[in-house]
């Protein structure tokens, strides 16, 4: 027929997950051995795209060999999925005409989270899977222009454009455009930030757009943290828990009250242009931090946002064919190299749409190494009766700051703990109850919903509303390379409570 098939890798029976083909819900925290037994019934049914391994790649004997240990009759113990499942969705995914994945960034929000990225990238290499239309390992960006800021070096170990901040020619070069020199050590994450705090080393935070003490794990430490500070400034759009701590709340502009660039997940940078002016007493990020540029000593004039995006242009190669006017039809997919670009016309397609159609960025010889990467079980998967899942629902966005205000309460108003008959039943506990969720690390409130979308032994509950304390209950356990912490893998116990405790 023509019709895509659709495989959904998720613990819950999710909506999406509904319409899918093939449903696999692994136990939560055992992402790296469903992927490795995904590619080891690749290989064991012949679906290998051996032109493209051999031409692409180095490491695929090592590989192989790795891999046969997860054949899916031996991961189904750990994982929970049905060995016949996997060898289904390894059929579709390889015998696609164009096979892609997408996934969402609560993957990266394991111990393993950043590794399980890379055997998402082994399933896409092992089936030629990348460098042409249709195909690809796409991450699905947990909040708008994430893209554009991680390309802006909004990291701690990178400067604009990815080049690590030890690369000696990339400070020289950003050094000399802006007549300054940069460091060579790289910053901190947030998670070192708030552990930087109990050591005295840091004293004060500026805080633009982030409600750290709902969204953080361990949120009862967050905000023991927060308050230790001797100067916190938030820049905000509306109140939030972590507004209340701060000794300076810098009012906002949202986004339809400013002009500049958003990056989406296919590196199109779009214009963004204003359609209110801000509210009185409110101002855009742009010129709140010209203003605090200017009282720090810095004579950095008066930059509009083509002046800006004209500085991105120079400080990144890989924008260095773009300007601010070519951005008015479609946007721009970088890479944009000089001298690539005469003119954009209504519907033309400009930059590179497919990365790495033939090669990748990769010393020494442009190739893709297969990861082989041991598993390593949470702390936490088998700490307690019931492993907690953490996430968002379709009607409300984050911390739901902005959701809660649009009406959307009204299908969703608060947060629910999905909980599985079998368990519920065992607790005493009916649709509709007060419940509360209690952790190593402290206690949520909230109200049941039974379901068999979880599956016996999990629940899951979303942070959208400050009064539940979703992430009082998460634990401070974090992938063990990014530091992301592991909000998908909670040992918790589970009570029915009195309505008057919630």
């Amino acid at each position: 027929s023509g019709a895509a098939s659709l495989v959904v890798v998720d613990p819950r029976r999710t909506p999406l997950a509904a319409l899918a083909r093939v449903h696999l819900a692994p136990r939560p925290g055992t992402n790296v051995p469903l992927l490795h037994s995904l590619a080891a019934a690749l290989l064991d049914q012949g679906l290998v795209h051996g032109d493209f391994v051999a031409a692409r790649t180095r490491g695929f004997d090592e590989y192989a060999r790795f891999v046969a240990a997860f054949a899916p009759e031996a991961t189904e113990a750990v994982t929970g999925v049905p060995a016949a499942a996997v060898r289904e969705a390894a059929a579709l995914y390889g015998r696609a005409r164009s096979p892609m994945q997408m996934h969402g960034l609560g993957v990266t929000e394991h111990l393993q989270g950043s590794e399980a990225v890379r055997l998402l990238c082994n399933l896409a290499l092992l089936v030629g899977g990348v460098g042409r239309e249709g195909t690809g390992v796409n991450p699905l960006r947990g909040q708008n222009n994430v893209q554009g800021a991680a390309d802006m070096g909004c990291q701690p170990d990178f400067l604009p454009g990815y080049a690590p901040v030890s690369d000696d020619s990339a400070r020289a070069r950003l050094a000399a455009l802006w007549g300054a020199a940069l460091p060579a050590e790289p910053g901190l994450a947030l998670p070192d930030m708030l552990e930087a705090i109990d050591h005295g080393r840091i004293a004060g935070l500026f805080v633009m757009g982030e409600d750290l003490v709902q969204t953080d794990p361990d949120s009862n430490r967050v905000r023991e943290r927060l308050a230790r500070l001797e100067f916190l400034v938030v820049q905000e759009i509306f109140p939030s828990a972590t507004t209340e701590l701060a000794h300076v709340v810098l009012p906002g502009a949202s986004a339809f009250e400013k002009d500049g660039t958003f990056t989406n997940g296919e590196r199109r940078v779009q214009r963004v242009r204003r359609a209110l002016e801000p509210l009185a007493g409110c101002r855009t990020d742009h010129a709140v931090l010209l203003d605090l540029m200017r009282r720090s000593g810095m004579a950095v004039g008066s930059p509009g946002p083509r002046e800006v995006f004209d500085e991105i242009c120079a400080a990144w190669p890989a924008l260095a064919g773009a300007s601010w006017d070519a951005l008015e039809a479609e946007g721009l997919q970088w890479p944009v190299r000089a001298g690539l670009q005469e003119a954009v016309g209504e519907g033309s397609t400009v930059g590179t749409p497919v990365l790495h159609r033939e090669s990748f960025p990769l010393p020494p010889d442009g190739r893709a190494v297969f990861a082989c990467v041991p598993f390593v079980p949470s702390p936490e998967a088998a700490a307690g009766p019931l492993v907690l899942v953490t996430g968002r629902v379709l009607e409300h966005y984050n911390s739901g700051s902005m959701t809660r205000r649009s009406g959307l309460d009204a299908l969703a108003g608060c947060d629910e703990l999905e909980i599985h008959p079998l368990d519920a039943a065992a607790r005493g506990i009916r649709s509709g109850d007060a419940v509360r969720v209690r952790s190593s690390w402290g206690e949520a409130d909230a109200q049941a919903r039974v379901t068999e979308a979880v599956r016996p032994g999990d629940v899951f509950l979303s942070f959208h509303f400050p009064g539940t304390g979703t992430n009082r209950v998460t634990s401070p356990v974090a992938d063990r390379l990014t530091g992301c912490p592991e909000y998908k893998v909670t040992a918790v116990e589970v009570e029915k409570a009195s309505p008057g405790r919630r």
